[in-house]
């Protein structure tokens, strides 16, 4: 079991400025979503280290590391916002 990962553009990105707009509704997923939340990690913060029985959501706005087990147990790796890149993640249910 893995994390899905789909890079993903911002709806728009206003000229001239540091300004990024990325418009919720044109993302499929959110009919599955019952709850949402937004989530900010001080940095050298570590969070998660636990499963969830739903998929999960999550989209880096920063610097992010994402770890993760797969089924042999290896430990996994991932950075979430290489180079400024939008990554959209879905973490299956039951993922450690």
């Amino acid at each position: 079991m893995y994390p899905l990962i789909t890079e993903i553009q911002y709806t728009s990105i206003k000229p001239g400025q540091d300004i990024r707009i990325l418009n919720w509704k044109e993302f499929s997923f959110l009919e599955r979503v019952k709850d949402t939340q937004v989530i900010n990690f001080a940095p050298q913060t570590i969070g998660g280290n636990h499963r969830h029985p739903r998929t999960e959501w999550y989209i880096a706005f920063g610097e992010l590391i994402l770890y993760w087990l797969d089924k042999s147990g290896k430990r996994h790796r991932r950075h979430l916002n290489p180079k400024g890149k939008l990554l959209l993640v879905e973490i299956p249910p039951y993922l450690p």
